[in-house]
């Protein structure tokens, strides 16, 4: 069976509290990553602020050490009775890093309140989202470190822009021929779902929302050994070297811009900057831009983060490249968003210039 932590080691406790957590039938554990603020602990962010329609809401601390503390939250929407619910959504905190995992048997509606209500913590708290490529990579990972045969069973393809289009599958292949066929239409794997065959069969499904869904069989600890450290592994390097310190000030007046690498042309007309532009009212709420110069496939403009404060300038002189520049007062939460709002609508690649 895929490797397990073991409930006896240090870590035991915390992950057997979580691999014993109430299964519904059909309804998998759902996990999400989120960065937060490493200026101020977590549970002080909790403490002050509670969205206004959560106000019904708390939460108990169910295990601390050195390294991580374990909250069980209780979500509760302002005409939601509150009861004994059989919903349990648990938040592990890192206290050493700037990361958190959450981690519910609920869903449908209570699943978006649960979202919902974690989003609602920004500037403080973000999502992490994952690139197509990334969900390639650790499924590579799963194949060859756990020896597992991996089958797809089904998946979403999907561009938002030039030509957007979704395709919807069902279909027993590996999940290499998925991606090679996503990129030979110059699309990206959005959502896969895939079952894990070793001495029993297992089920998750990832997507590019940064949701790990997984099934009977498999526990926390399962997921945790080959999914979601990968991932933090990943995103440790990634905030140390794009995301933390950006900001101009006084003594650091230099800028440090990003370019943001889309494998195909993208940017080749003046709808399509205008598709761009659409897509920041949409998907960046309570921010907003000047726009300096727009002409053709070219656009300047300064993008203002009302909530932090941050201020960025984009450039679009190509077809297939973004370039960010951070200015004053940018904070690693609020780009971090912005790099996500690049991933989720064009799956590019962020690098240093």
């Amino acid at each position: 069976m895929v490797s397990k932590i073991n409930h006896f080691t240090d870590a035991g406790e915390l992950f057997r509290r979580l691999d014993t957590i109430e299964r519904f039938p059909n309804v998998p554990i759902k996990t999400v990553l989120f960065i937060y603020d490493f200026r101020y602990k977590l549970l002080d962010i909790l403490d002050r602020i509670t969205p206004q329609e959560y106000q019904k809401s708390s939460y108990k601390i169910k295990f601390e050490n050195d390294d991580v503390v374990l909250l069980d939250v209780k979500i509760v929407k302002d005409l939601d009775i509150i009861s004994s619910d059989r919903r349990k959504v648990f938040l592990i905190i890192d206290k050493n890093k700037p990361f958190c995992i959450l981690i519910t048997n609920s869903e449908g509606n209570y699943f978006k309140k649960v979202l919902s209500f974690f989003n609602k913590h920004y500037p403080l708290l973000s999502r992490i989202f994952l690139r197509s490529n990334e969900i390639k990579d650790l499924l590579n990972y799963l194949e060859e470190k756990e020896e597992a045969k991996l089958t797809v069973l089904s998946y979403v393809v999907k561009r938002y822009y030039v030509r957007p289009e979704t395709r919807i599958a069902y279909e027993k292949i590996s999940f290499r021929e998925v991606f090679d066929k996503a990129s030979d239409d110059f699309l990206w794997v959005d959502s896969i779902y895939l079952a894990i065959e070793k001495r029993s069969k297992s089920k998750i499904r990832i997507n590019r929302r940064g949701v790990i869904s997984y099934y009977r069989n498999l526990d926390y600890s399962n997921i945790h050994l080959i999914l979601i450290s990968q991932i933090l592994i990943k995103y440790s390097k990634i905030y140390t070297s794009i995301l933390m310190e950006r900001s101009r000030s006084l003594e650091n007046l230099e800028p440090r811009p990003v370019r943001f690498f889309i494998n195909e042309d993208v940017f080749n007309s003046s709808e399509d900057i205008d598709r761009f532009l659409e897509a920041l009212h949409k998907y960046l709420l309570n921010w907003g831009y000047s726009t300096l110069f727009k002409e053709r496939n070219y656009l300047y403009l300064i993008l203002h983060d009302y909530q932090t404060g941050s201020s960025y300038d984009i450039l679009i002189s190509s077809p297939y490249e973004i370039f960010v520049t951070p200015q004053t007062q940018v904070t690693s939460i609020s780009f971090g968003a912005l790099v996500n709002f690049l991933v989720d609508n064009y799956d590019g690649v962020v690098e240093n210039v």
